[in-house]
């Protein structure tokens, strides 16, 4: 009796020890990335942003953080530049994307309050849209 025990004790054992380990795949929110200033809509009518402002991009991190980054032209020497660069927080309700933007605002040139901008955007066919007026709308692809 107590052999039979110790063979089924061994098949069992045997056959619950596997080498394969089971794979759990986090799924990953498909905002994450980074996103880059495409073009805008104001209407029905879509304008390409230049190559510079095209530069410019949102950073999605798997934390709920992240970054914002825009260009601009200088008029003097006619290059791209960094224009500014601010942390960004976001989070998902309703299928819709939250994004909160962090920003420093000024009262006679010193800098003293802070202001937060709040956007809400979607993704549909690989682009990330945010209305930013009553017709109007900025569209993000990602890279």
């Amino acid at each position: 009796m107590i052999k039979k025990l110790t063979i089924y004790l061994f098949f069992f054992l045997t056959l619950s020890c596997s080498a394969d380990k089971d794979v759990i795949e986090e799924s990953v929110d498909p905002i994450i990335g980074k996103w880059f200033f495409h073009s805008y809509n104001i209407g029905a009518n879509e304008t390409l942003y230049d190559e510079c402002k095209q530069k410019g991009y949102f950073q999605f991190t798997k934390n709920g953080g992240g970054d914002h980054v825009t260009y601009w032209v200088n008029r003097e020497t006619n290059k791209c530049s960094l224009d500014q660069s601010k942390k960004i927080q976001w989070y998902v309700e309703d299928e819709l994307y939250n994004i909160k933007v962090f920003s420093q605002g000024s009262y006679g040139g010193i800098l003293s309050f802070g202001i937060t901008y709040l956007y809400q955007g979607t993704i549909s066919e690989g682009i990330l849209r945010m209305p930013v007026g009553s017709n109007q709308t900025i569209n993000f692809i990602k890279n």
